[in-house]
C-alpha cells in the first residue's frame, strides 16, 4: 500500500507549517474507529408494548428514524432489521407489507417469520419470531460491537448473556412494565421504550403507514 510518496509501507508524517517559523513535523492522529452497532427490532413485542401503553403501532407513532439516530449517536449502525410473524389475514398481511416497505425506505431490513395459531396445546405464536431474532444475533456477532435489541422477552436471556461473555455490549430497549426480570438483571444496558415515543423526542413524519 502505497502512502502518496509512491513507497510502499513507508509512513509520512503530517506536516504543519508554522508562520514565521520552520515547518514542524507532526505524527498522523490515528483514525478514531466507531463501534459498530446492529439493531435488532422485535416487531410483535414493540406492536403489543405500545398498544398496551396506549400508543398507535405505526411508522409515525413509534419514530423509527430518530430510534436509529439516537441510538447511532457516535456510533456506527452497521444494520437495521425488524422481525415479525405473519399476519393471520390476507389484510392484515397486506397492511404489514405496506408497513415494512416503509422501513425499507428508512433503511430497515425486514423478516416475515411463519408463526403458529395460539391455542393452548401448541407453542407460543412469537417463539418462532424470538428464536429467528436469535439465531441472527448469534450468526451476525462478528459484525458488531454492540446490539441493540428492541424486545423484553425473556426468550433472548441466554443470548444476551454469551454475547456479554464474548464481550459484547449489549443494550436492550424494552418497556418498563414489559421486560422480564431476566433480562433486567442480566448486565446489559436498559433503555426505557417510552424515550422513543411521541411527547419524550421530536417525530420526523414519514409515510403514513400503519401496522394492522
Amino acid at each position: 500500500m502505497t502512502n502518496g510518496s509512491g513507497i510502499e509501507g513507508e509512513r509520512r508524517p503530517n506536516l504543519v507549517r508554522i508562520i514565521g517559523a520552520s515547518v514542524r513535523e507532526i505524527p498522523a492522529s490515528p483514525e478514531v474507529r466507531k463501534p459498530k452497532v446492529s439493531v435488532f427490532f422485535d416487531g410483535d413485542y414493540l406492536h403489543h408494548s405500545l398498544d398496551r401503553l396506549g400508543i398507535k403501532a405505526g411508522v409515525n407513532a413509534f419514530d423509527f428514524r430518530t430510534v436509529l439516530d439516537i441510538l447511532g449517536e457516535g456510533k456506527q449502525i452497521v444494520e437495521a432489521l425488524y422481525f415479525t410473524g405473519i399476519s393471520p389475514t390476507p389484510y392484515g398481511q397486506e397492511a404489514k407489507n405496506r408497513f415494512l416497505i416503509g422501513l425499507s425506505k428508512l433503511g430497515i431490513g425486514s423478516f416475515t417469520i411463519p408463526s403458529y395459531k395460539r391455542d393452548e396445546d401448541e407453542v407460543d405464536p412469537k417463539d418462532p419470531v424470538d428464536h429467528y431474532i436469535i439465531q441472527e444475533m448469534a450468526m451476525r456477532y462478528r459484525k458488531y460491537d454492540e446490539a441493540v435489541l428492541i424486545s423484553g422477552d425473556g426468550h433472548f436471556i441466554n443470548i444476551v448473556r454469551r454475547l456479554l461473555e464474548i464481550p459484547k455490549k449489549v443494550t436492550i430497549v424494552a418497556a418498563d412494565g414489559d421486560l422480564h426480570r431476566g433480562l433486567r438483571g442480566s448486565g446489559a444496558k436498559i433503555e426505557d421504550l417510552l424515550t422513543f415515543v411521541p411527547g419524550t423526542i421530536p417525530v420526523k413524519p414519514v409515510d403514513e403507514i400503519q401496522v394492522s
